[in-house]
């Protein structure tokens, strides 16, 4: 009978990658013991290893096995165990749990890898680094430090949220962004690119050059490069409506961008308010209003009421020409 399971080999710590062996033994039994291993994480249990159990059952003997087991980082905090039984032993016994402490190297997951920013404003940059142990965070561009703050997350054991907050200067030119993660299992990085955009090239003058037939032709200098900025963002409501938004593509090499905005309503007030498309904000926005009116119809109206009229034109020469046959018809039969 199956008395006791040790576990043994057991080291303060594990290098992730690296092959670690461990030894289950059992006291002595008769018949043999059989020893299993498994291993146990978030409550979830895989078996490992199993024996095969074809042994003499005429002595009574210890029985160990070993495990050579290579952690990974998501191994960190698991458990591992042996149980050992014989035919004779109704319950397996099972050795006392070690749990993996894990060590590997820093993995940083960055919530943006690329953001367009104006002069003048503050970017906050988060990135989330998972290590053990706790890793030290870096950030810097040109590999100038930049300062950064980070805090453990309490949900999890070995994750902490670092924030690098980057103020965007008139000096700053785009660049790319470095956060480093470094503890003894090794060091990792990341990259966030920047595009900064001129202030100076930000459009600041919008101007309707018509609001009339449900239709307003909007109009503003181009001054980015569409290398930088893909699209305008252009907002625009009516009063007491919601702002709607239309994406338009920057066409680049012109000095003026135009675009018309279809299906408003007549007598309405409207707002039309446009920045660049961007990852940010700005504070400022280019904007305008007018009223829409209603001059006359429209040429798909005008098409409509021009083919009424000549159809009512036609239909009375109709008329007309039926009722001169008519009296001729009836003239001739009168001489006859």
């Amino acid at each position: 009978m199956v008395t006791s399971v040790t576990l043994t080999g057991t080291p303060s710590s594990l290098l992730a990658g690296d092959a670690h062996t461990f030894n289950c033994m059992t006291s002595p039994s008769q018949p043999p013991a059989c020893i299993t291993w498994y291993i146990r994480t978030s409550g979830y249990v895989r078996e490992l290893d199993r024996d095969d159990c074809n042994k003499d059952s005429s002595y009574t003997v210890a029985t160990s096995r070993r495990l050579s087991f290579t952690a990974s980082a998501a191994d960190n905090g698991a458990e591992l165990y042996c149980n050992a039984s014989n035919s004779v032993t109704n319950v397996p016994v099972q050795s006392q749990v070690y749990e993996l402490k894990v060590n590997y190297t820093p993995e940083i997951t960055c919530d943006q890898s690329h953001v367009t920013v104006f002069q003048g404003q503050q970017v906050n940059i988060s990135c989330k680094v998972k290590a053990n142990p706790i890793a030290r965070v870096t950030w810097a561009k040109n590999r100038l430090n930049n300062a950064f703050t980070a805090t453990r997350d309490p949900t999890q054991r070995d994750v902490i949220l670092s924030t690098s907050k980057i103020e965007i200067t008139k000096a700053m030119t785009s660049g790319v962004y470095e956060i480093e993660a470094t503890n003894n299992a090794g060091s990792s990085r990341a990259e966030v690119e920047f595009t900064v955009i001129d202030n100076q090239k930000i459009p600041k003058n919008l101007k309707t050059i018509s609001c009339i037939n449900n239709q307003a032709t909007l109009v503003w200098p181009s001054g980015i490069n569409s290398s930088l900025v893909e699209y305008y963002k252009l907002e625009y409501k009516g009063n007491g409506e919601e702002w709607k938004q239309e994406l338009i593509r920057n066409p680049g090499r012109v000095k003026l961008v135009e675009t018309t905005l279809n299906d408003l309503q007549s007598g309405v007030l409207y707002q039309f308010r446009l920045q660049p498309d961007s990852d940010i904000a700005l504070p400022e926005y280019a904007k305008a209003e007018c009223t829409m009116e209603n001059a006359g119809l429209s040429t798909a109206e005008m098409f409509g009421v021009g083919f009424a009229v000549g159809f009512v034109v036609l239909a009375i020469l109709v008329v007309a020409v039926a009722c001169f046959l008519r009296r001729r018809a009836k003239k001739k039969l009168a001489l006859n």
